[in-house]
């Protein structure tokens, strides 16, 4: 039966308003690196912003900028870092984000967020929609220094709580570091696919649909439970 139900944050409780790439798209934009390979980018970004607690913006965009190798003017460093302090201007939570969590938890279910993200965009963001008001625990890379897809935070997470594996299901809208990333540790998942745009097979377009979901779920892992003791 399942026990845990951890959610991704961005793009799956929360969504940036004002831009449809996220926040690394948006600094990347901002610094002028449109040219820079996107894996290279996003590597030096994990590491100065979501690895670890961001001491102050300018210090990590100061690091970003040196992991990069790139001459970036003062002017747009500024410019990178206010976008990120004003994104609490930007986040919204989904139309059905607050019901279904407290449908969730009235069910019994524990809880969880599971995010990559950094300390500032986590406390702006929890400002304008406080999604940790209604969960048990948010679990975040930048405190645990290990980012999604490594297995080794879904594993850290599930030590922690003190559940097993078969009894916690991830939901989130990233193929690779939600969903695969959690099977591989042994978790059930289900990408929540709001587009309707990947070809996954098992997948929700909403988390309206997540009781349903998990009730099918927990009558499916009782059903051989069931047939084992018949026999």
């Amino acid at each position: 039966m399942i026990r845990l139900v951890v959610f991704d944050l961005w793009n799956t409780l929360i969504r940036n308003t004002c831009t449809l790439g996220g926040i690394p798209t948006t600094v990347r934009h901002e610094l002028g690196l449109h040219e820079m390979d996107w894996r290279t980018f996003i590597e030096a970004y994990d590491q100065a912003f979501c690895l670890k607690p961001v001491v102050s913006l300018e210090s990590a965009m100061e690091e970003l900028c040196k992991r990069c190798g790139a001459d970036v003017t003062a002017e747009r460093k500024a410019a990178a870092c206010h976008k990120i302090e004003h994104l609490k201007d930007c986040v919204e939570p989904f139309a059905e984000t607050f019901a279904a969590l407290k449908a969730l938890k009235k069910d019994g279910y524990q809880l969880v967020v599971l995010t990559n993200t950094n300390n500032p965009a986590l406390k702006f963001a929890f400002q304008k929609a406080p999604v940790d008001h209604y969960v048990d625990a948010v679990i975040a890379s930048c405190e645990e220094g290990l980012i999604k897809p490594d297995v080794r935070l879904y594993a850290r997470m599930l030590q922690r709580l003190r559940v097993g594996p078969d009894e916690a299901l991830m939901v989130g809208d990233n193929v690779h570091n939600d969903v695969l990333a959690a099977k591989a540790v042994g978790m059930h998942a289900v990408l929540l696919d709001r587009r309707d745009v990947h070809n996954y097979p098992d997948k929700i377009r909403t988390l309206d649909e997540l009781p349903d979901y998990l009730d099918r779920l927990n009558r499916a892992q009782v059903a051989p439970t069931v047939s084992k003791m018949e026999k």
